[in-house]
């Protein structure tokens, strides 16, 4: 290891007084956490002069952004004021909430990150940084701009329940100690929602365009349900949901009429030469094959089901470290076993998400072309 760059605390500055915050004027530690903050600098220190490692400590100031974890132990100010407000609660400031904090955005911290990696600058090396906006924010300022930005997107008669994908949310009884990194997958996604569902509802992909006629068959279907037994699945023709720019992973779904009767993943499927093939296996696939694209419509049955399924997942010890549990294969085995049938409903409607990098410029400009047409309303709440 040539250099070794640490995350430092804006904790290490205690109690010092001081404004701004200068790296060479810091005051004590006033917890146990910012004395080790300020441990790690010493012997990043020590490292340095003893053996010659380069080091190079990053003080993050609040770091906020997206993804971020409202409930943990160590939850930030802004994603819990963020769950909070979209639940229609008041957040909770403790004294006074006119003192002050520097936040910080993520993409900021990542940049820092990457230059302390690739600096070249010999005079950087063996130092600890500041990583922060540059300015200040009172609790009470931060929580009246939220407050009227999230008041003005968000309907009154929409109800908004921001959860967590913990990986320790884990069935009754049942426990894990193999260390986990990853999520339990996208059943297991689904049913963390179990606390706040209690009837029929839709699973889609969040960073997915599904069109408007997608989402009034669907409330079509649900209003017109007559047996809780039956799931349905929005399905889009498989030439509609390539990407120019690679392969894509998709569930091709094999249908009798408008009943499901099995869904076979493919992860590796493109376009070469005009034809659609599965790149894995080197079959032809028709260009009009019904595909999946996470939109699914279940009711509350669900969760029961996925709680059994990931109880059964769990006491297989090969699956702890990094398998995961598929909502299309809890589906396909509840149908499977006689207990729901599942509909496809033709989505009418384009699609288009982002796969690879160079997507974004054209979803980008897809949603331009759809808000200048007045298909696609901008602000979306009015």
């Amino acid at each position: 290891v040539k250099r070794f760059v640490f995350a430092a605390s804006s904790s290490t500055y205690g109690d010092s007084q001081s404004m701004p915050k200068v790296e060479d004027i810091i005051g004590k530690p006033l917890s146990p956490y910012a004395i080790t903050k300020y441990v790690n600098e010493l012997y990043a220190d020590n490292f340095s002069k003893t053996y010659g490692l380069e080091t190079i400590g990053l003080r993050y100031f609040n770091v906020f952004g997206r993804k971020q974890d409202p409930n943990g132990a160590y939850a930030a100010v802004i994603p819990k004021f963020v769950s909070q407000l979209m639940k229609g609660e008041s957040p909770v400031i403790n004294g006074d909430g006119n003192y002050s904090r520097d936040f910080t955005y993520i993409d900021n911290v990542i940049q820092a990150n990457l230059f302390s990696l690739v600096t070249t600058n010999k005079k950087a090396i063996n130092t600890v940084y500041n990583v922060a906006y540059g300015d200040r924010n009172t609790l009470n300022d931060l929580m009246r701009y939220l407050k009227e930005y999230l008041s003005a997107r968000i309907p009154e008669t929409i109800t908004l329940d921001v959860l967590v994908q913990d990986i320790n949310n884990l069935p009754t009884g049942a426990s894990v100690t193999t260390e986990r990194i990853k999520p339990w997958g996208t059943a297991h996604a689904v049913w963390c929602a179990k606390d706040v569902i209690n009837d029929d509802f839709v699973i889609i992909n969040a960073d997915d365009y599904y069109g408007k006629n997608a989402f009034k068959s669907a409330a079509q279907f649900i209003n017109s349900l007559e047996s809780k037994n039956t799931y349905a699945l929005v399905g889009y023709n498989l030439k509609d949901t390539l990407s120019e720019h690679g392969s894509v992973s998709r569930g091709v779904c094999n249908v009798d009429g408008n009943h499901l009767l099995s869904i076979q993943e493919h992860t590796k499927i493109g376009d070469i030469d005009g034809r659609i093939v599965d790149e894995d296996s080197n079959n032809e696939l028709d260009p009009d094959t019904i595909v999946s694209m996470n939109f699914w419509i279940c009711n509350a049955s669900i969760f029961e089901y996925i709680e059994t399924y990931f109880s059964n997942f769990l006491n297989v010890p090969e699956n702890l470290e990094k398998s995961e549990i598929y909502l299309p294969f809890v589906a396909q085995e509840m149908m499977v076993n006689g207990l729901i049938n599942i509909e496809v409903i033709a989505a009418n409607s384009d699609w288009f998400g982002v796969t690879y990098y160079e997507d974004k410029a054209e979803a980008v400009s897809t949603l331009s072309n759809l808000t200048k047409q007045e298909q696609y309303p901008s602000p979306l709440w009015s």
